[in-house]
């Protein structure tokens, strides 16, 4: 498995792809932006590596408590194209360049929708509450939800 960091531009048989996890294209999420250098910053990792496990798994639990995960993000709904961080940094992307697909994850929603003239922009959800991925076939994309039947005979 190769694991891209940043944004990864590819094409798959006739078709362009821009993929990105989509944490820190959204400009106007200030905060998260702030928690993301705190979290990427050398010197307060090295600092956190320095405190004792007891307390630093302690304090890991406690904040994964107040997580949006933990929380249920069932609330959370595409706000509109002109409202949603991702879909204006993709906007952006196809002034220079276009792509069939624009393919993120991160706000744990579900959406396929158009784009630009030709491309689509897609957020595959999540696996927590949603149970969704995405299928390419050569041609078309598609978001699909897995659904769990249980063991037979249950």
């Amino acid at each position: 498995m190769i694991l891209h960091r940043d944004e990864f531009k590819t094409k798959l048989g006739d078709k362009k792809f821009f993929l990105a996890h989509g944490d820190g294209l959204d400009k106007s999420d200030k905060g998260y932006l702030f928690l993301k250098k705190m979290f990427t910053s050398k010197t307060l990792q090295w600092l956190f590596a320095r405190i004792h496990p007891n307390f630093s798994l302690s304090f890991g639990h406690r904040w994964s408590k107040h997580s949006r995960i933990s929380k249920g993000i069932s609330g959370e709904s595409f706000k509109g194209a002109n409202k949603e961080g991702m879909f204006i940094f993709a906007e952006s992307i196809l002034r220079t360049e276009k792509f069939d697909f624009f393919i993120f994850g991160h706000r744990h929603i579900m959406v396929d929708c158009p784009i630009g003239e030709n491309s689509r922009f897609i957020n595959l959800g999540d696996w927590i509450n949603h149970f969704s991925y995405g299928v390419f076939d050569g041609k078309e994309f598609e978001l699909k939800q897995f659904n769990y039947q249980g063991p037979r005979g249950h």
